[in-house]
């Protein structure tokens, strides 16, 4: 008999939590005098690869215009490698944003990405989480195919380059040129992402 595939049209995500990681999502918060009645975003800012990565420079400029304007808690989301990149980010802000990187496990990350309001990040797998989740989020794709593995559902925004420049990096096929993978990340301003913030921000307190 002939297999008949049925391929969904779409994909609907869950996430889930767990006591132990919702425990030690309290205690972080405690430590770090981050108070639940404030928004709190959440930022990674590294993508395992840097070529597909948004500079220092720009995610340190938008982390300033968040704190001037909005009177919340930001949370530095990654794994211990990323701890580099984290403090030279932070330092734009005076070191005013907690570092849960590398604090927490796989399966206790999705209790501290549930409390997030707005989730930024470069393209990586924490924003499917997010997604799953239901938590807002700011995929910032550079040079990935914004048509391929990038979220579907619920409050998110995809910040790609202008048209013009085309995706380097694919899941399925090899990358192209490193040049025009910068490019395409470069391509993308703090103007850009700070719009899309303000957006689910506001979305947020609606």
């Amino acid at each position: 008999w002939p297999l008949k595939i049925s391929v969904p049209t779409s994909i609907h995500k869950q996430g889930f939590t767990t006591i132990k990681g919702d425990e030690k999502v309290e205690h972080f918060f405690q430590e770090n005098n981050i108070k639940k009645e404030k928004k709190i975003i959440g930022i990674s800012v590294a993508a395992g690869n840097e070529i597909k990565e948004w500079s220092v420079e720009r995610f340190g400029e938008l982390m300033k215009r968040l704190i001037v304007r909005y009177d919340l808690h930001i949370v530095f989301v990654g794994t211990s490698k990323d701890k580099e990149k984290i403090a030279r980010v932070n330092a734009y802000i005076n070191n005013k944003g907690a570092v849960a990187a590398g604090a927490f496990t796989l399966e206790e990350l999705p209790s501290l990405i549930k409390r997030l309001s707005v989730f930024i990040s470069a393209d990586t797998g924490i924003v499917h989480v997010a997604e799953a989740l239901g938590v807002s989020l700011i995929d910032i794709v550079g040079p990935v195919d914004p048509y391929e593995q990038t979220p579907r559902e619920g409050k998110s925004i995809i910040v790609k380059p202008q048209p013009d420049i085309k995706p380097t990096i694919f899941a399925f096929r090899p990358p192209g040129d490193p040049k025009e993978s910068r490019r395409a990340a470069d391509n993308i301003t703090v103007d850009h992402v700070f719009t899309a913030f303000e957006k689910l921000y506001s979305e947020s307190n609606a």
